[in-house]
Order: C-alpha cells, then structure tokens, then sequence
C-alpha cells in the first residue's frame, strides 16, 4: 500500500495564553519603540494534512528604509507588516507593530559645535550676558526638535566684572527636563578716562631740588568700563634731575597708567654751594668735601688759600658737581703774625675759615631797593593811613657789599655761632638800618645761607731735619774735647749732634737743657744713646703741649 506524502494545509503563529492554552493565527503582535527596528517573528508554524506541524522561515516585506518604523516623539503607533512562507504562498502572514513614542536621546544647546549641553559666552564688564534661547533635542528615532531654554536668574552682581582681570560665573537653565549651563567669561573691565590722583588733570606741576629726584604722583585714578575706579601705579620715564649751578631749569617728563599718558612740569631748583673741595691736584670733577692740608718744615711760611679759581680748587653744589669758580674769596680766623708764629713751632694746626662768593651788583641793588618799601604793612584805625618810617637813603649797593664783606671777615674771627638771619641783621645795623623790611631782611639772609661756606685748614708744620756732625745752631754748642756738648772726639759723635737731631724744631731753652744733660752725661757712647732717649721724650712732651697751645690761641669759625 502507498501511503500519500503529506501535504501543508495551514500557517500562523503558535501563542500561548496566560492559561496555557495555545492557538495559532495568522496574525501576531509585536512591541517596537520609535526609531528601533523592531524584531519581527523570524519562524511561523505550519501544519500538514498528517498533522504533523514544522516551522517555516517567514518572508516579510518590509519598507526600505527606517521610516516605517521611525513613530512619533509625541504617541504611540502601529505599523502593519505582511509576509508569507514559501509552503503556502497564498497565506498572508500579518505583524501588528506597535511603535511607542520616542524616547529623547539627547539635548544640547543649538548652535554648539560639537553639540553640548554647555556652551560659553562671553561678555563686557559690567553688560548682561546674551544667553542662547533654544536648544536642540534629540530623540531616539533620530527626530530633532529645538525646544525653548530656561535659564536660572542671576544678579548683576555676577556680570559686574573687574578692572584688575577677567571674571566668571555659571548661569544654568532647563530645556526637555535636562540640565544645560552656560560659563560666562567677564571681560576685564577696560579704562575709559583717568587723571592723575588727587587732580582733575593729567598734568602736574613739581618742583625739587638740584640732585634729587622729583617727587612725581604715584598714581592715576582710571574709571572703567563697569563704572569702577582704581588708583593705578604710574610708570615715569627717566630724567636727568641733576640741574645746573647756573639757574632753575625746566623740562617734562612723561609717565603712562592703563594706556593713558601723564605730564609732569618739572622745575629743578637752581643748585646751591654747600662746601669747599681742596682737591690736591685742581681736579673739580670728583664733587668731593675735601679739607685743605698743608705741610712746611718750620721756618717757612704758612700760606692759606685766599680765592677758589680754576685749576686750584672748586666750591661743591648740592647737585653733587664741582665747580671751579674764581669770584669766591676764603678768610681765616688767623692772623698773618699767628700763622707766622705757628710756622716757627713744629705741630699740627688747624684753621676754621669762611668761603663767600662776592655779592654782585644786581644782588645788592636788590636787596637796597626792598630797602625803600616800608617795613611792614600799612596801618590805619579811624584815622589817616599811618606807614612805616623809610630807611636811609644813604644807603648804596657798594655800602652794602662792603658791609657784607666785613661782617662775614667778623664772623670768621668769633668763635660764636652766626646764623644767617643774625648776619644779615649786623649788617643792616652796621649800616644804620635798624628796621629793615621784611623783603630786605629776607633777601640778605639767604644770600647768607647760600653764599657762605664754612671750611677747615690743617696745616703740619715739621721740625728741619738736622744733618749729623754739624751744627744746626739750635743746640748749646761749645768746645773742648769728647766731654763737651759739642765735643768731636767721641767715637759714637759729639753730644752737640744728638742733642740737635732730637730737639730740632723746639725751642732754645729745651735744646741747651738737653745740651747740658750731654756734657753732665760725658761722651760715652752709652750716655750719648741715654741723652738721646731722654731728648727723644723731653721732644714728645714739648710737641704735645705747642699743639695745645697753638689750637687754643685760634678763633675757629662755626
């Protein structure tokens, strides 16, 4: 017998209930989400004329492409998909797709490259920043939608910014329920006026003395951009502020703060003479306070500079240059007779002098017209106007140099100290003005002040050397053999020229002392050296007391 081959008589899809019970349909459902390709149902089951069952690979048609599956970002849809197996072509196998709503994938503030959910911006000081107002959400089935920002407030405190750097601060803000934040960058606040501190300008005037640096502002006050205001250091440009001996001079000298340019009007004082330098070979250029030293033997002359010139010495100005300069005169506190007595006695002297530069006409002239203004102001009280009485008229710039030139040689002879008020006052009295106007009396004291130098002499007078074996006429001389003071015979020399090589320079008295300790001593060589050692410490003590009386007899000047 044969048994006939089996024969498809049915397709679908085997599901199972909760309960267990299965069924078969041609038609199945499937769970998709928008934007996903769903899983379609790879196998149907087909059953035979026998009975029996298999399952058969299913054939869907699909669309082309992923729109059919693309959804909604709102709702959920479904999408009908057929296919068959290749047992029973005519069979129409159906798959209800139900697609749910797209999920958001991502968020991020339009306009960023690449997209992210942060972004920054940047502002001026003191401006709200422009924040971006949308942003663009992605959802998972490849849809993109911009949505509305909504930014966090923020005070303007944040924005305000600084005039010393740039600032920042955070704003964030929402869009599809996700967090995005914007980093603002403050610009540094830029200057937009300044002047310089304590003024309304940007130019000053200062005035300083020749040598010294001029004491320029510190600081600008700058405004910002933000409407703040800072005292910003002011970078100067370097000057010569040494000036001149000659006159006042002027120049300017530029300085710059925040991009902004500053002048200073600069008046350097004119210099004034403050020493004298006696500098050992004329040299005016070291700008030194430099003694006056001198060295003679004893008998010669003491000579003490009279006039600063050219190639000797030079008067030194508070500028720190040195100038040679031939109109100053010096006077000294010792008389011709003192320096001659000082040059007959070895030791060491020192001398106070004044050095003054000759008043000039035009000084003087100066001076003797503030002379004619009254004394001081007008008086009057329900009454004529009452004035000063007028100073004589007597009085002439010549009388006023002379007088000038002897109180200043008075000053160098009193050891009293005399400021220049004082001077000025003994003069003006010397010339029968006993009340000078307050111009006169001020003009006249600092040309005192400016114009008179105190300065110092040391002079060293040496004892002559004495040339041994002969005599120098300072010692007890006499005759007779190696016994007398200026016996020949000894072997170690006469005791005439011990006695003249340790006392030379001193007085007659000493030496003839010394001269007779030899001829007591006698002519041996151990009392030659005693007489020389005793000679030597009588020299030490009469040195000693000569100096001290020599400094004592001079007047020395303050």
């Amino acid at each position: 017998m044969t048994v006939s081959k089996a024969t498809p008589t049915s397709v679908g899809f085997v599901t199972t209930d909760s309960e267990g019970t299965q069924t078969t349909s041609t038609e199945v459902q499937v769970l998709g989400q928008a934007g996903v390709e769903p899983t379609l149902p790879k196998n149907a089951t087909v059953t035979y004329s026998n009975g029996a069952t298999k399952p058969s690979t299913v054939s869907w048609n699909t669309p082309s492409g992923s729109d059919w599956y693309q959804g909604s970002t709102t709702e959920d849809t479904t999408v009908d998909v057929t296919g068959t197996v290749s047992e029973l072509p005519g069979t129409t196998l159906t798959a209800h797709v139900k697609l749910t709503s797209a999920d958001i994938s991502t968020v991020y503030i339009t306009g960023t490259d690449p997209a992210s959910a942060e972004t920054t911006v940047t502002t001026d000081a003191g401006s709200s920043p422009t924040l971006p107002t949308t942003a663009t959400v992605t959802y998972t089935n490849g849809v993109e939608q911009e949505t509305p920002i909504v930014w966090d407030s923020f005070d303007d405190t944040a924005y305000h910014g600084s005039a010393d750097a740039a600032t920042s601060f955070d704003v964030t803000g929402t869009a599809a329920g996700r967090t995005l934040t914007a980093h603002v960058t403050v610009s540094k606040a830029t200057p937009t006026s300044a002047v310089i501190t304590g003024t309304n300008s940007t130019e000053t005037t200062v005035t300083t003395p020749a040598g010294t640096a001029a004491n320029l502002p510190a600081t600008a006050t700058v405004s910002y951009s933000n409407g703040d205001t800072k005292d910003v250091t002011i970078a100067w440009d370097n000057a010569d502020y040494t000036g001149s001996t000659d006159a006042d001079t002027m120049f300017d000298v530029n300085g710059t703060a925040e991009g902004f340019t500053f002048t200073a009007h600069v008046t350097v004082s004119k210099a004034s003479p403050t020493s004298v330098n006696f500098t050992d070979d004329g040299d005016a250029s070291t700008g030194v306070d430099k003694e006056f030293d001198e060295t003679v033997t004893v008998g010669d002359a003491i000579s003490l500079p009279t006039t600063i010139g050219a190639g000797t010495f030079a008067i030194v100005y508070s500028n720190g240059q040195s100038v040679n300069s031939g109109d100053w005169t010096i006077v000294w506190n010792a008389t011709d007779a003192q320096l001659t007595q000082d040059a007959s006695t070895a030791g060491t002297y020192a001398y106070k002098g004044l050095a003054y530069r000759a008043m000039t006409d035009d000084e003087a002239q100066a001076i003797v017209s503030a002379l004619s203004r009254p004394s001081h102001a007008p008086l009057h009280r329900n009454g004529p106007v009452l004035r000063a009485p007028m100073q004589p008229a007597s009085v002439t710039a010549d009388a006023l140099k002379n007088a000038v030139a002897a109180e200043i040689a008075e000053m160098s002879r009193s050891d009293a100290k005399t400021t220049s008020d004082d001077a000025a006052t003994a003069v003006f009295s010397a010339l029968g003005v006993t009340s000078p106007s307050a111009g006169a009396q001020s003009l006249l004291s600092d040309w005192f002040s400016t114009n008179v130098l105190p300065t110092t002499a040391n002079v060293t007078v040496n004892a002559k050397p004495v040339t041994p074996g002969k005599d120098s006429g300072n010692g007890t001389s006499g005759t007779g053999n190696g016994t007398s003071a200026n016996g020949s015979t000894s072997s170690t020399g006469s005791a005439t020229t011990v006695g003249e090589a340790v006392t030379a320079g001193h007085s007659s008295s000493t030496e003839s002392n010394l001269a007779k300790t030899g001829v007591a001593i006698g002519g041996s060589a151990m009392a030659v050296l005693l007489m020389a050692s005793l000679g030597i410490a009588l020299v030490g003590v009469h040195r000693r007391n000569a100096a001290h009386v020599a400094e004592g007899a001079h007047h020395q000047a303050d």
